[in-house]
């Protein structure tokens, strides 16, 4: 961006104003005196982001991933015991419980571990988180 300081515009009007007013020169009469220039803007103030604060790095690189496995161990363990349960109770079917229900009961236990390991992950956790 480019900024036009007080003299370069005075001289760029004045210039301007002479152009302009040498045509029409039989128009104003030779006794009036010239009109005063016009008063001229202030110039906007320049505002000036301070500089970016950047971090030194410290020389210590730190890299750490977290390790899923005794979260995925406890996972399996408590999936396969789910499922043998399971198993058992379709063999075994309990005389008040009707198949439907057995069947819902039986997905919402599912779903609850299935819950718990998947916020077991987003913790970053080395065991199941309790349930809910």
């Amino acid at each position: 961006m480019r900024t036009i300081g007080p003299i370069q515009l005075l001289a760029t009007l004045a210039i301007a104003a002479a152009c302009g007013s040498s045509g029409d020169s039989a128009a104003v009469p030779a006794a009036s005196p010239p009109p005063p220039p016009a008063a001229q803007p202030a110039p906007a103030p320049v505002v000036v982001a301070p500089p970016p604060v950047v971090e030194q790095p410290s020389g210590v690189s730190l890299s750490v991933r977290w390790d899923s496995r005794p979260l995925d161990r406890e996972y399996q363990r408590e999936r396969a015991a789910l499922d043998a349960r399971h198993a058992r109770e379709l063999a075994q079917a309990r005389a008040d419980e009707k198949a439907d229900a057995r069947a819902r009961r039986q997905a919402e236990e599912t779903r609850a571990l299935e819950d718990r390991y998947e916020r077991g992950k987003k913790q970053h956790a080395r065991t199941l988180p309790p349930q809910q």
